[in-house]
C-alpha cells in the first residue's frame, strides 16, 4: 500500500501480473503483466520501496526458473535482480537499505515439509544497492524455518511459519539481522499471511491443513485479527 500516492498494489496469481488501484478500489490497472519471453508469471507477495520508487516481486518462468525482479511503481523499467531464487514474500527496509524475502526451494516443489527439507526454507536479505542478475552470492541467510510471509516494523522482522506439522504453525519476530528471535504465537494450524495495518496491529489469515491428507477437501480457510502490545 502506498499511502503517499494513495495507491493499493497486489499480485494476481490468476493472471500472473500485478494490479494497482486507488485506495477506494477505483482506477484498477495492470502495471506488470505475464510475459513468457521475459519475466514469466508474477508469483507470491510484493513489496514497495517508496523512497526510491520501486516495487519488488518474484516471478516463475515456464521452464521452471524463479527470479527476483523490481520495477518502477508504474510497472516500467523491469529489472531482474537475482535468478534461481524462489521468493514467496518481500519486505523493504527503506531506512536500513535492505530487501528481505521469504525463500522457498527453487526446484519448484514444497517437498512435503519434513525436517530434512527445513534448511531449504528461510528468510534472506540483500543490500538494495547490491542486487544484480545472478548475484545470489550477495544474499545473507538470516533465519531458518518454513516461513510464509513477513513484515518489518520498528527494526523487527515479523514472520509466519507455515506448512509445518498440523497445529505447530507460529508467528515469530527477530531483529533485522536475524538475532534475538522471539515466538509470539504458537499452535496455529498453518499461517498464510501477515499484514501490517496500524502498528502494532496485524491481520493474519490461517489455513487449516490436515498434513496426513493434504487435499482440497482437507483445507479450511478462516481469518483472525491479532493485536500485539
Amino acid at each position: 500500500m502506498d499511502l503517499i500516492n494513495n495507491k493499493l498494489y497486489c499480485s494476481d496469481s490468476g493472471s500472473g501480473g500485478i494490479l494497482r488501484a486507488n485506495l477506494d478500489g477505483s482506477s484498477v490497472e495492470f502495471i506488470v503483466t505475464k510475459n513468457p519471453q521475459t519475466i514469466g508469471s508474477v508469483e507470491g507477495g510484493i513489496a514497495l520501496d517508496r523512497t526510491n520508487g520501486k516495487i519488488y516481486f518474484g516471478s516463475h518462468l515456464e521452464g521452471g526458473s524463479y527470479w527476483v525482479n523490481r520495477a518502477n511503481l508504474d510497472g516500467s523499467n523491469i529489472e531482474t535482480l537475482m535468478k534461481g531464487v524462489r521468493a514467496n514474500d518481500f519486505a523493504v527496509d527503506e531506512s536500513g537499505g535492505f530487501l528481505y524475502w521469504v525463500e522457498w526451494p527453487a526446484d519448484g516443489s514444497l517437498h512435503e515439509i519434513l525436517p530434512a527439507y527445513i534448511p531449504l526454507f528461510g528468510i534472506n536479505r540483500v543490500a538494495l544497492d547490491r542486487p544484480g542478475a545472478g548475484a545470489t552470492s550477495n544474499k545473507e541467510y538470516i533465519l531458518t524455518g518454513a516461513f510464509h510471509s513477513l513484515a518489518l516494523i520498528d527494526n523487527r522482522i515479523y514472520c509466519t511459519e507455515d506448512w509445518v506439522p498440523y497445529g505447530t504453525g507460529a508467528i515469530r519476530s527477530a531483529n533485522v539481522d536475524g538475532s534475538n528471535q522471539v515466538t509470539i504465537l504458537t499452535g496455529l494450524p498453518g499461517t498464510a499471511t501477515l499484514h501490517h495495518e496500524n502498528k502494532p496491529q496485524f491481520i493474519t489469515g490461517f489455513i487449516s491443513l490436515d498434513a496426513t491428507a493434504p487435499t482440497v477437501s482437507s483445507v479450511t480457510c478462516y481469518h483472525e485479527r491479532v493485536r500485539f502490545s
